[in-house]
């Protein structure tokens, strides 16, 4: 089983994928669920918008076009592991979320 991305939500894309081919599993808030061939997922962009899409045919591709919204910078929220993303504009780097620290520290 293969998965492009893990588990994660978008704070300000909105994604929307068409599967064009072959079968997988879909993980969201709500649970796990089939996805073939046909069907179109939306996902919002906060925590009820969280997910994972994974491959489960050993032999088939799951084939599949992703249509997002483009926002110049994107935090990425990753609650499996509690990580936290920042994407865009020449930022790409991913944080464990235990390392917030004050605004202030070291102002």
């Amino acid at each position: 089983m293969k998965s492009a991305y893990t588990y994660h939500f978008h704070c300000k894309i909105e994604a929307t994928f068409y599967i064009i081919s072959g079968s997988g599993s879909l993980k969201t808030p709500e649970g796990e669920m089939a996805v073939e061939a046909g069907d179109l997922l939306f996902f919002p962009a906060d925590a009820g918008g969280a997910h994972k899409l994974t491959n489960t045919s050993p032999a088939e591709m799951l084939t599949y076009i992703d249509f997002d919204t483009n926002n110049d910078v994107e935090a990425v929220i990753y609650p499996d592991s509690n990580k936290i993303g920042i994407w865009g504009s020449g930022t790409n780097k991913v944080f464990q979320v235990e390392d917030q620290v004050d605004y202030y520290d070291g102002e």
